[in-house]
């Protein structure tokens, strides 16, 4: 069972549908939701990359799991406290138990007790991570607490590289898996979302001193979740995962690198989990590391 992320209580998530029309029919959208999801796991199956997946709960915004945890080669999980209490209910013992038996994780590291201090970061919807040169990319938010990724990054033996954003309205971007995506040679970024100079130069430096091609997109194609896409493995090569509106958004030149960059593409409509969840393709996966 897959529920469709709907209305929670997520004011600062600008991408969610407000018009109240769309809470109409919640078994259609429901079934809609399931049918999108559905057809990206069996397009990263063909593509050659493993999923696995999970019985849902019925809780609002469980198709998004990335960001109440992550995994890690070092043979860790890492569990994090999230915004909304409606959220913080996603995580499972058995997913994390489950995950630790098949994969040799040995540890869990836990910051979820810092919900009860009002703060969030939540896992790899705030801290893009650059995981071979040990660099997480953070857009501050209220999801994404400046203390909170430099705690984890100390604990982790990362870098953060931490910057402001706002979108048209001069508000903060909800997540930075959003505005940007980081692969083994290239990026995806929104810089238009970041007003500072100083916040801007330091995140192209970080990016290019690490060997990284940057694609940039305009706050057009982010709203259109272009940078909510991900690089996988799979075992047919190296795969980008991105929306069927994010993918047509892109110009020539942009598809063009894109595809330079990796061996398959795969292109998921998910129109309606879009809309009502306010997240993409990228926000619907959490990479999974065996202990190395």
């Amino acid at each position: 069972e897959l529920v469709v992320p709907m209305y929670s209580a997520h004011g600062d998530n600008k991408f969610m549908a407000s018009d109240e029309g769309l809470r109409d029919e919640p078994a259609a959208q429901s079934d809609a939701a399931l049918r999108e999801w559905s057809a990206l796991v069996q397009a990263l199956r063909d593509a050659g990359v493993a999923v696995t997946t999970f019985k849902g709960r019925g809780l609002p915004d469980e198709v998004f799991p990335n960001n109440w945890f992550s995994t890690h080669s070092d043979g860790r999980v890492v569990l994090y406290p999230m915004m909304a209490p409606s959220r913080a209910k996603e995580r499972r013992q058995d997913i994390i138990d489950l995950l630790r038996a098949r994969s040799g994780l040995a540890e869990v590291y836990d910051l979820s007790e810092l919900e009860s201090q009002g703060v969030a970061l939540e896992g790899t919807g705030s801290l893009v991570l650059d995981r071979e040169n040990r660099i997480a990319y953070a857009a501050l938010s209220k999801r994404t607490d400046a203390a909170a990724a430099e705690r984890w990054a100390l604990e982790m033996g990362y870098r953060v590289v931490s910057f402001a954003t706002g979108d048209r309205a001069g508000m903060e971007i909800y997540h930075t898996n959003v505005v940007m995506s980081v692969g083994t040679d290239f990026a995806v970024v929104c810089l238009d979302v970041v007003p500072g100079p100083e916040d801007r130069a330091r995140l192209v430096e970080a990016l290019e001193a690490t060997g990284k091609a940057v694609v940039e997109i305009s706050l057009e194609q982010m709203e259109k979740f272009a940078g909510n896409c991900i690089q996988l493995q799979g075992e047919k090569g190296s795969v980008l995962a991105i929306s069927a509106a994010a993918w047509e958004c892109l110009g020539a030149a942009q598809v063009a690198a894109l595809k330079s960059r990796v061996e398959h593409v795969v292109v998921a409509a998910c129109p309606t989990i879009e809309r009502l969840g306010g997240g993409s393709v990228r926000c619907m996966i959490a990479e999974l590391f065996a202990e190395a």
